[in-house]
């Protein structure tokens, strides 16, 4: 498993960790991004909508693991060796992320499968939610070009594919489950930046179109 640097800087290029850490404390990151990325991040963050942050939901995610059974824990994804005791005994005691996180975490268990748990707990995801195939595609973006591309594809894709919210209506059960897992994950997001958004983004927010 890689291990994600957050002081990772080579020459030109910085790793991810790097860059959100220097957009949180306000550090020119432009060096290491290209300029298109640079204006959208410097227009998100002027609008309130990044840079996001677990700290605004952080007494919310520690409910939510404090509401929860030890067998609850032992249906997340990722869950093995009797992982899920060690993360119930923290949700117990912890009253920080940072000191949940601590408290979890050795080096059979590093910091990013703890917190991919710790999430899928908060958004109510289960292992069996990721069980066989996709049920569906989902476009969020396309750029010259892609209008095609995607009315071939709507033709002889196996899968359904969505690119408004009039494409849901035809989904089966368990599309539609993941899709309002999706919807709802998204509506969770949206506490996390400093200007906190309305649920419902995933459906009225329109594809992209470059």
């Amino acid at each position: 498993m890689v291990q994600h640097n957050v002081d990772s800087c080579a020459g030109e290029f910085a790793s991810s960790a790097k860059i959100r850490s220097m957009i949180k404390s306000k550090h020119d990151f432009s060096t290491y991004t290209p300029d298109f990325v640079c204006k959208s991040i410097n227009s998100e963050t002027a609008e309130g909508y990044a840079p996001a942050s677990l700290l605004y939901v952080e007494r919310v995610i520690l409910s939510s693991l404090r509401r929860m059974e030890r067998a609850d824990f032992s249906r997340l994804p990722d869950i093995s060796e009797g992982l899920e005791n060690r993360i119930y005994s923290a949700s117990r005691k912890a009253v920080s992320l940072a000191e949940l996180f601590q408290a979890i975490k050795t080096k059979r268990y590093p910091l990013a499968r703890i917190k991919r748990i710790v999430l899928s707990a908060f958004l109510g995801i289960k292992a069996s939610d990721g069980a066989g195939t996709p049920p569906y595609c989902r476009i969020l973006g396309i750029g010259k070009g892609g209008a095609d591309i995607i009315r071939n594809a709507k033709q002889k894709s196996l899968l359904p594919i969505i690119t408004k919210h009039a494409d849901c209506l035809h989904l089966n059960s368990n599309a539609l489950k993941c899709l309002k897992l999706e919807a709802r994950s998204s509506d969770l997001y949206a506490l996390c930046t400093p200007r906190a958004a309305p649920c419902g983004l995933d459906f009225s927010n329109k594809m992209i179109v470059l």
